[in-house]
């Protein structure tokens, strides 16, 4: 079972879809608690921008493109993040399908299919 955080609230497997799908459409060096995409995101999720961030620092540590430059993601994460990971990660429009279904659901618009 996924282990809470200090509030309490688990990430679920929606919350980390929603997540990833923006980890790969933003530059790593932007993923922090300032950028406007994080603060809209994590608005729509009833999540901090810092909580979001994090979480995506969380995610570039099962990130292999990252490794392979020398960069390493934050050390901690869940193993249900990388569940979803690995069941999207060559799988990016299905990913990007199902962000888009979640995020609109929230109200929200949806993600560009972009290249890496």
């Amino acid at each position: 079972m996924p282990r809470a955080n200090r509030e309490g609230k688990v990430w679920t497997r929606e919350e980390l879809i929603l997540a990833i799908g923006l980890y790969f459409v933003m530059p790593w060096g932007r993923i922090h608690s300032h950028a406007k995409e994080i603060k809209a995101l994590s608005r729509l999720m009833r999540r901090s921008p810092g909580a979001l961030a994090m979480k995506m620092g969380n995610i570039g540590r099962l990130d292999q493109r990252l490794a392979k430059r020398g960069v390493g993601g934050l050390s901690h994460g869940g193993k249900t993040e990388a569940l979803v990971w690995n069941e999207f990660e060559k799988r990016r429009e299905d990913l990007i399908a199902e962000y888009n279904r979640i995020r609109m659901g929230l109200g929200g618009r949806s993600l560009p299919l972009e290249d890496d």
